[in-house]
């Protein structure tokens, strides 16, 4: 069993050559690291600051550095957002014909670096002693849902992103929360990431993001924050993301990650999907249970930092939610997401249950079918029409135990499952049993499942009612 890397208090363990993509913490004073130069068409305005030397061209390449220089010299009068208006747009292709580069570009606007600042007191039994420390948590998110007018909206990310622990242990000394979190975030381009006259890596406050936390469920991994009245989302370029169907992922599709890398700014990498589906043992964030989470493997390059960010198909959707990846030295890109179907069920769900709850809501309801499943009968499945490959498996009813599923029988094959009626239909076709678990983060009381099954050799339409809250349970 192999301890994972963790910049926080997360300890993760696998059984595999894996790592969690986690956070990364750092005290305010002290942080230091070399800003990655931001690849940006500004022809005019980057060949102006680059260098030309030993292959490190660019390194201290600042936009709002630049921003404030061209007002200095009256090039340029407007506000930084128009700046990046000008300069950024979403609709610029960095590729002439690039169907990937396109869509990278355009999800730069759906993507968002999370900093979550917190107090701690130095001195172990004795917090008095020491004085106190404002630690900052550096991760990822995506723009979930967003009404620009009001400025207004929720950002998806990783629990163990915004978990700040009771203690924090940094360079032997040990620190006690002495404060609540606050939760703020960057949209790129405003990011205002400088270097100050100690050479420290810095951000600028004034476009930043305060937000609020809607909650978490611990044992998915998975945060919401919620934005509201910002006048930085109402004047910028900020899109939501368009959401995928990360089970039409197949083995070699295209994808690319974007997220906040080391905690210095958002960057993307591209890569392609290496394994649709395995599971990943890792602690939850608060390191007291392990989790057996199915995730998707790709060899697009991750950072510590990069939790919480998106990966997109090749057409911008997202389809997943880096969390985790490869400790192992010898290994290379081996990096693991949450799949979207899951985490649009539950983040949906904790925005549900946050619309009620006067403060951070930490477990939510999720529908139980009350029936036991097994995979069976596995086979390969090529898929002419899209050209890809896939593994598929027999999902087999074992038992039944609640009346909420009453309908199905024991050895009934499940085909798919249905939510919805007429346009707003949500239907999944069935080739593992995990799909139907993360499809039962989206039904809620007084929903009628419809279930299509093999029975007998027959195909049998039956219907599932979850109009009893006995057929929800609270997860954490």
């Amino acid at each position: 069993m192999e301890q994972l890397w963790d910049s926080g208090d997360v300890h993760i363990f696998v059984s595999q050559p894996f790592k969690i993509m986690n956070k990364k913490i750092l005290p305010v004073v002290g942080v230091a690291a070399a800003l990655v130069a931001l690849a940006l068409s500004v022809a005019a305005l980057v060949i102006a600051s680059l260098g030309g030397n030993n292959g490190r061209d660019g390194e201290d390449f600042n936009l709002y550095a630049v921003y404030q220089e061209l007002v200095t010299e009256g090039e340029f009068s407007g506000t930084y957002a128009e700046f990046i208006a000008q300069y950024l747009s979403p609709e610029y292709t960095y590729e002439e014909g690039s169907e990937l580069g396109t869509s990278v570009n355009a999800s730069l606007a759906s993507v968002v670096s999370i900093d979550v600042e917190c107090e701690y007191t130095a001195g172990g039994r004795f917090p008095g002693i020491g004085g106190a420390s404002t630690f900052i948590s550096y991760g990822s998110g995506v723009i979930y849902s967003l009404d620009k007018e009001a400025g207004d909206a929720y950002i998806v990310t990783n629990c163990h992103v915004v978990y700040m622990n009771d203690t924090v242990t940094e360079e032997n000394v040990t620190y006690t929360r002495s404060g609540e979190p606050s939760y703020y975030a960057y949209l790129y381009g405003l990011e205002g990431i400088y270097y100050d006259q100690y050479g420290e890596l810095q951000r600028s406050t004034t476009y930043r993001i305060e937000c609020s936390l809607v909650g978490y469920v611990m044992s998915q991994d998975v945060a919401v924050l919620k934005v509201e009245d910002s006048d930085v989302l109402k004047d910028s370029l900020a899109q939501a993301v368009t959401v995928g169907d990360s089970d039409d992922l197949a083995v070699g599709d295209e994808i690319y990650l974007i997220g906040n890398a080391l905690g210095e700014g958002i960057s993307v990498t591209t890569g392609v999907v290496s394994v649709e589906d395995e599971i990943i043992p890792i602690s939850d964030a608060a390191g007291d249970e392990t989790l057996r989470l199915h995730s998707i493997r790709t060899d697009s390059a991750a950072s510590p930092g990069n939790s919480g960010g998106g990966m997109f198909d090749k057409s911008g959707k997202l389809v997943g939610i880096l969390y985790a990846g490869s400790s192992d030295e010898d290994a290379q890109n081996i990096n693991s997401v949450l799949p979207v179907n899951r985490v649009a069920g539950i983040a949906d769900s904790i925005i549900d249950a946050g619309a009620d709850s006067s403060s951070a809501v930490t477990a939510v309801d999720k529908a139980t079918m009350g029936v036991t499943v097994y995979s069976a009968a596995s086979r390969q499945v090529y898929d002419d029409e899209n050209n890809k490959f896939y593994s598929v498996d027999d999902v087999t009813v074992e038992s039944v135990s609640a009346p909420a599923s009453g309908a199905l029988q024991a050895g009934d094959v499940i085909r798919s499952v249905t939510l919805g009626e007429g346009a707003d239909a949500y239907t999944l076709e069935v080739r593992h049993d995990w799909q139907i678990g993360d499809f039962l983060w989206r039904v809620r009381l007084g929903d009628t499942l419809h279930v299509t099954v093999e029975r007998g050799g027959e195909t049998v339409a039956v219907q599932v009612l979850f109009d009893d809250a006995r057929y929800f349970t609270a997860t954490d």
